[in-house]
């Protein structure tokens, strides 16, 4: 923040956000006069330091906010592979790490291998290298080279890349098959960083990975001896990693509960006392069995929270602006702006309709407000326009009502655009009443 105010001391850095008018120095004004000037200077002044602080929270907001996609793109990564390995139905799993190194379980490198000495090799190619260079997911069936089709799923698991992949044909279905299979699905479950625990139909455990054990603190050996459902959540509950309960016995009987409708998956968030938070999924397996897989969202909710007081901060900052003000997006829709920008165009009503608005909509909106597009015209070609990632330009023009208007136009980082009005109708008239010597720079 320091460094921005500095910058924008500088007088090349305060034309980018002050609007451009005469040097008064140069003035030799009357008393009244030059007590108007010295008052727009202080102005110009207290605008500068509060447009140089609004710049400087939307760079932390703009932080937050690539902070907060990166992670929703991750954990939706996570659930959707998750999802796969819920169908247990794959021969094989082939694993790439971030630094390249393959990691083969069942006959996922096996069935590659084949598949890409057959006929529809360079297909799969295609697919495989999408997913390793644009992290982008594929589903596809390719044959090998003795004609049998083989079904792949890629998708990526945090920095991993994973290709699923089975037979379609009857062939490759022994019980060493299955047996690897079940080896793979155990290992790559093994790998997650969601905790997965899975029960039977008579609610006692029958899987759980290292992620589990770890986060909730259970005992390894004593998740062995596959305990009920019931004492695992009393032993949780007791070393306080469940949500606060005013009556636990019938929220644990709830819990319990979903036995007896095992087709029907149910998703929460437990909020646990140390400050954790939880995404819960019980998913419906089959047999009666079910699913608990657990995702550590703490992160992701105090980026949110974190995103959404940045915002609020940010309009707070717009509406002291002691001008009109508004931000224009990418797309040229209106994101944020402050009351005297309503003021200055008489759209007090219309607020709630501003929301999102197109500035295609809000000229319309504003020319019949007071007529004459003049004025947006120039607010339109700085927003559109296709100039470098920081630049200021600045415009005016008189409104029908006769009130002259000077515009400026400001590139933010994220390639929004600020506008700030200034109704320079009261120093322009100043000046037309004074001698022409008097005007000289």
């Amino acid at each position: 923040m320091l460094n921005i105010l500095l910058t924008l001391t500088q007088p090349n850095a305060l034309a980018a956000v002050v609007h451009p008018l005469p040097p008064f120095h140069s003035l030799h004004l009357p008393a009244a006069p030059f007590a108007i000037a010295a008052t727009m200077i202080a102005s110009l002044a207290t605008m500068t330091l509060t447009a140089a602080w609004a710049i400087g929270e939307r760079l932390r907001y703009l932080t937050q906010r690539r902070i907060a996609q990166v992670s929703r793109k991750k954990q939706a990564s996570s659930i959707d592979l998750r999802d796969d390995l819920l169908l247990l139905g794959w021969d094989g799993v082939y694993i790439v790490s971030e630094n390249g190194d393959p990691f083969d379980l069942g006959r996922g490198g096996e069935l590659l291998r084949d598949c890409f000495s057959g006929p529809d090799a360079a297909a799969l190619s295609k697919h495989t290298d999408a997913l390793a260079a644009g992290r982008m997911a594929f589903e596809c069936v390719a044959r090998t080279r003795q004609g049998l089709g083989v079904e792949f799923r890629g998708r990526t698991l945090e920095k991993r890349c994973v290709i699923f992949a089975r037979y379609r044909d009857a062939w490759g279905t022994t019980e060493a098959d299955h047996a690897a299979r079940g080896d793979a699905y155990a290992g790559l479950v093994d790998q997650l960083s969601t905790a997965v625990a899975a029960f039977d139909c008579h609610r006692r455990l029958v899987a759980a990975n290292r992620a589990l054990i770890e986060r909730f603190g259970l005992s390894e050996q004593w998740l062995e001896k596959r305990p009920l459902l019931d004492d695992i959540l009393d032993d949780l509950h007791a070393a306080g990693r469940l949500p606060e309960q005013r009556d636990y016995l019938a929220w644990r009987g709830q819990v319990v509960a979903m036995f007896d409708r095992p087709n029907t998956g149910v998703r929460q968030v437990w909020h646990q006392p140390n400050g954790r938070s939880e995404r819960v999924s019980i998913r419906p397996l089959p047999n009666g069995a079910l699913a608990f897989l657990f995702d550590d969202i703490t992160a992701e909710l105090e980026q949110r929270r974190a995103y959404n007081v940045l915002v609020k901060v940010e309009q707070a900052i717009i509406e002291k602006l002691p001008e009109p003000a508004a931000v224009f997006g990418l797309d040229g829709r209106l994101k944020l702006f402050n009351r005297e920008f309503l003021r200055l165009w008489r759209l007090e009503g219309d607020a709630s309709v501003l929301e999102d608005a197109h500035i295609s909509d809000l000229t319309k909106l504003c020319a019949a407000r007071i007529g004459g597009e003049e004025c947006w015209e120039f607010v339109r070609s700085g927003v559109n326009g296709d100039g470098p990632a920081k630049e200021t330009e600045w415009g005016g023009a008189r409104r029908v009502d006769g009130r002259m208007i000077s515009v400026a136009t400001t590139r933010l980082p994220d390639a929004a655009t600020l506008v700030t009005f200034a109704d320079v109708t009261e120093y322009i008239n100043v000046r037309a009443l004074l001698p022409a010597e008097t005007h000289a720079a």
